[in-house]
């Protein structure tokens, strides 16, 4: 009876005869049960050492169940011996177990090995659930584990206790034993990885041109057989001729002439913008080629005149461009081979200084239906030849701050041997030697098509090889448009726009504001302050910008939300800056490190950060640049070296140094 539980009763009952034959008596026996505690009986498993990769749990069982334990299926080894343990005992029917307690842990009801009590022990982590189910999950990083061998063991016991539904417990052990096996000798370490994914951004200042208060028209033409037969109209606000008049007509379509109409795009006082590189009507041009007596009135010459002003960049400058040309007309005999007549517009140029910069406006001649740019044109006898009177604008000279290139280094040994698939695309053009430095040189059509807040890829397989093998991987060079907004030699207060800009000050002490858009700032020589305003910006130097010990102020580093935000993305571009940082690569240090023992110190007084650049890194007697940013303390009150903040902001993508 000792199956009966606390609370059970059994009943029987016999009928018993008396010996003497007086008659029969009935006995009845109750039985009442009580409750017997449960038989927790130990429990064992094992795992092979060289188990460590798999994320699932090593090994498996149950502290209760008992049953056949080994590793994990999913990584077991062929052949590996699985133990077989005495599952837990109460005699009392349907009393259940649950695991309680585990090292003095509790166990909660209800749980399982995916959610049960979790227990760090000497050699991995042992997860038990009340219904006694377990994972333990070898810790592969333990030294001890590294140095077992074949034939060597380590053992891990834990104490549980197993209770009934009545509050009888019973304890017993769960022991794991880990197998030793040899591993072979480790290979060496892996050379220091080869530099792979170059990313270099290519900031390309966009010149915006607007053309405005265009005058085009005729002046001072010059006919055979004098001016008897000839007329002249001015049709529109300007004072020269638009409508040109010549000979007697010998048929109803009346004289020979010409008209001009100007572009009424540039004729306002708010004219339009143009692109710089791009090619564009400055007026429709007419010759009415109809027959007229041979001894009448006939053109020679006349001058077209053709002034506008121009901005340039915000820059109004008045009758910028003010040109007089000289058109030859040759009247062809109608009964000769090709009756068609012959009018000539050479091409001009003139040259526009803007503080320095010069851009050259060239009327470069006639275009024909087909799109075709002439200076020479054949005109149908009897009909009205249409043409366009053309022009470009053209920079002739680069801002020293825009620069439409990028240069760097790839490789990091000396022994690299670096080839390129190719060198040219059609964006621009790689030059490079064989340590591994490079020069990407935008071709200048593309700037001319660039548009502000465009962005280009344009990228280049190179493989890196040495004694250790080789590696194949691409340089990106990122290609963006910005708006130029140039400052003068003077001292300049730039302020942008929600465009993506280019502010650059030049000379002199400059204040620059990108206010909206991802803008570029450039202070130049001199103690600039510049202020980002919202976007990501970029706060770039270029090599001369240091002057003498200048000091530039960003008020604004990474501060658009009111506080320090690195993920803002504001940008310390150096690139053009420091000189020799590509060697640092093989000193032996970190980027952070090098570039804090030679070339950066950054300090901060609690309230500002303070970046001393050494262009050269050469220390003595070289020239620095301080950039100082302001309200935020990078060294978090002297918590974090120069080396610690110069390596945060590299990770962070908040500095450009190469």
């Amino acid at each position: 009876m000792q199956y009966l539980a606390a609370g059970d009763t059994v009943v029987q009952t016999w009928t018993v005869d008396s010996v003497d034959g007086s008659g029969t008596s009935t006995i009845t026996i109750t039985i009442n049960g009580t409750n017997d505690g449960p038989v927790a009986n130990p429990d064992t498993n094992f795992v092979n050492k060289s188990i460590v990769e798999s994320d699932a749990p090593i090994i498996y069982g149950n502290a209760i169940a008992g049953g056949d334990n080994g590793i994990d299926s999913a990584d077991s080894f062929a052949g590996t011996e699985q133990y077989a343990d005495i599952a837990d005992t109460d005699v009392d029917l349907g009393d259940a177990l649950r695991i309680a307690t585990i090292n003095n842990q509790s166990v909660s009801l209800g749980t399982t090995a995916a959610n049960g009590t979790q227990l760090a022990g000497l050699y991995g982590v042992l997860t038990i659930g009340a219904d006694g189910s377990y994972a333990y999950d070898l810790d592969d990083s333990n030294p001890l584990l590294a140095s077992l061998n074949t034939g060597e063991e380590l053992n891990e016991v834990f104490n549980y206790t197993v209770s009934d539904s009545s509050g009888a417990e019973s304890s017993s052990t769960l022991t794991i034993t880990v197998n030793g096996q040899s591993q072979d000798q480790p290979p060496p370490p892996p050379p220091p990885p080869l530099e792979l994914g170059v990313i270099k951004n290519l900031y390309v200042g966009l010149d915006e041109l607007v053309i405005k208060n265009l005058q085009v028209g005729f002046v001072d033409a010059t006919f055979r057989n004098g001016t008897a037969d000839t007329s002249e109209y001015n049709t529109d606000s300007d004072p020269y001729i638009d409508q040109l008049g010549w000979g007697r007509p010998t048929s109803s379509t009346g004289q020979s002439g010409y008209t001009l109409v100007d572009n009424t795009l540039f004729s306002s006082e708010t004219g339009s913008k143009v692109d710089v590189g791009s090619t564009f009507k400055l007026a429709d041009f007419q010759h009415l080629n109809f027959p007229v007596a041979i001894n009448s009135s006939i053109l020679q010459e006349v001058y077209l005149v053709l002034n506008m002003d121009i901005v340039i960049n915000g820059v109004h400058l008045e009758k910028a461009i003010d040109l007089k040309l000289l058109m030859s007309h040759d009247e062809t005999p109608n009964d000769g081979a090709d009756p068609r007549d012959i009018i000539v517009l050479p091409p001009q140029m003139i040259t526009v200084d803007l503080d320095g910069f010069d851009y050259d406006f060239q009327v470069m001649g006639f275009r024909d239906a087909d799109g075709n740019l002439v200076d020479e044109i054949y005109t149908n006898e009897n009909a009205v030849n249409n043409f366009e009177i053309v022009g470009s604008f053209t920079s002739s000279s680069e801002n020293p701050g825009l620069l439409d290139s990028v240069s760097g280094t790839v490789g990091t040994g000396s022994d690299d041997v670096v080839t390129w698939a190719d060198t040219s695309s059609e964006y621009g053009t790689l030059t490079v030697s064989e340590d591994g430095s490079y020069e990407y040189l935008l071709n200048g059509d593309i700037k001319n098509v660039l548009d502000v807040g465009e962005n280009l890829v344009d990228s280049f397989e190179y493989t890196v090889a040495n004694q250790d093998g080789s590696t194949t991987s691409t340089l990106e060079i990122n290609i963006s448009g910005y708006q130029n907004i140039y400052g003068s030699s003077g001292d300049d207060s730039l302020t942008g726009t929600s465009a993506n800009e280019y502010l650059t000050g030049a000379a002199g002490d400059d204040v620059l504001n990108g206010a909206g858009g991802d803008d570029v700032l450039v202070g130049g020589p001199g103690n600039d302050i510049l202020t980002g305003g919202l976007g990501a910006d970029v706060f770039k130097w270029v090599a001369g910008d240091e002057g003498i010990g200048a000091t530039d102020t960003i008020t604004d580093y990474n501060q658009s939300s009111g506080s320090y935000d690195p993920s803002e993305g504001d940008i310390l571009d150096l690139s053009d800056l420091l000189v020799g940082v590509a060697s640092l690569e093989t000193s032996g240090m970190t980027l952070a490190e090098a570039l804090d023992a030679s070339f950066l110190t950054i300090t901060s007084d609690g309230t500002d950060t303070s970046i001393v650049a050494d262009v050269d890194g050469a220390a003595a007697g070289t020239t620095t640049q301080t950039i100082v940013l302001q309200g935020v303390d990078l060294t978090n009150g002297g918590e974090f070296s120069s080396a610690e903040v110069i390596e945060s902001l590299i990770s962070n993508n908040n500095l450009v140094v190469d």
